[in-house]
């Protein structure tokens, strides 16, 4: 039976535009994020949805609201598909982590977000294993549906990797803000149709890099290279 699962990365905040690490912290879609979501909307239409998910935070609520509105659908919060939970270094501008954090540390958090764990940041093991139980238990819900899920870039990055079968360290696709992935499930094991697009939006509100997981130096003037 084939089971049709719809990622959603969230939106643009400002907290995305200031460049800040911010984890759990609530912070609202901002006017780039709320056109974002218009967009998402309309490329979501005709697709038959059955079901639609998202993290409890207002941006992940707000991407999704749109299309779910539309469609007459119930919107159904899971705390498991909540963000990372970023410690002490949350809402703590990029380029300042530099200054706190140990440089082996920035260094692992360059290269792959999975290996930070500095300042109480939640493991990427646990963020893995709430966010694939969530998964399996609403694709059983939904089986031979379509399903929607709306959360964030390191929650959805972890997701990905346990469908997919990888260990939590090893899926650091790009995901930018508003993007939409697709996986399918037949008899039990998952594929990807594709991931991270965002070719629906207009250039304006594309996001052209993602600061989930490219995170510049101090001496970069912008996010130029990818771990």
């Amino acid at each position: 039976m084939r089971t049709e699962v719809y990622l959603v990365r969230h939106g643009t905040t400002k907290y995305n535009a200031e460049r800040r690490y911010y984890g759990r912290e609530d912070e609202p879609l901002n006017e780039t994020g709320r056109l974002q979501a218009e967009y998402l909307a309309r490329r979501l239409s005709g697709t038959g949805i059955d079901a639609v998910y998202s993290s409890p935070l207002s941006r992940a609520v707000d991407t999704i609201r749109p299309y779910a509105e539309e469609q007459g659908l119930v919107l159904r919060l899971d705390e498991r598909l909540i963000e990372r939970d970023g410690g002490r270094m949350s809402l703590t501008l990029i380029r300042d982590m530099y200054a706190v954090v140990p440089p082996d540390e920035m260094e692992r958090l360059r290269i792959n977000p999975a290996l930070f764990t500095y300042g109480g940041a939640e493991p990427a093991e646990t963020v893995y294993a709430r966010v694939g139980r969530a998964l399996r238990e609403i694709c059983a819900r939904h089986s031979g549906g379509r399903i929607c899920i709306s959360s964030h870039a390191f929650s959805l990055r972890m997701l990905l990797a346990f469908a997919f079968g990888l260990p939590p360290r090893r899926f650091m696709a790009a995901l930018p803000n508003a993007s939409l992935s697709l996986i399918v499930e037949e008899d039990g094991a998952f594929r990807q149709e594709y991931i991270g697009d965002d070719s629906f939006l207009p250039e304006s509100l594309r996001q052209n890099v993602d600061p989930g997981y490219v995170f510049a130096r101090p001496d970069e003037s912008d996010y130029t290279r990818k771990g």
